[in-house]
């Protein structure tokens, strides 16, 4: 028989908190250890100003790469509704099949087409 025991988290510890790594720096002070993320102050009034980027120990030689995501759009669900369906009327009726093939066809031209946009877009 298991024993079970309601041990609590210790509340000096926060949970979900994420603390960044520090980086040894001279001019910190007696510890010496400073935080590896510094709050914005050579920005200014700019958010959008260029942060120095400081990297773990070990990690210095890591290359940042900045890939931009493609929008979000409803084709893939609808495309998978349309299989869905097509098989569910191989199932039951011919019919719901037929309309599966439909959304199925309408769904890949129409996701082809947003990729082709955004391939478009990414030229310019």
């Amino acid at each position: 028989m298991s024993e079970q025991t309601n041990k609590q988290p210790d509340p000096e510890v926060p949970t979900g908190e994420i603390i960044p790594p520090a980086v040894r720096d001279e001019t910190a002070g007696a510890s010496g250890v400073t935080p590896a993320i510094v709050a914005s102050e050579t920005a200014g009034d700019d958010p959008h100003a260029a942060q120095p980027v400081v990297r773990p120990p070990g990690k210095e030689d890591w290359i940042e790469l900045h890939e931009e995501l493609p929008r979000p759009t409803y084709w893939p669900i609808a495309m998978s509704v349309a299989i869905t369906l097509i098989a569910f009327g191989i199932v039951n009726t011919v019919l719901i099949s037929a309309f599966g093939i439909v959304l199925l066809i309408v769904s890949l031209i129409g996701w082809i087409g947003d990729v082709r946009d955004e391939a478009r877009l990414r030229k310019h």
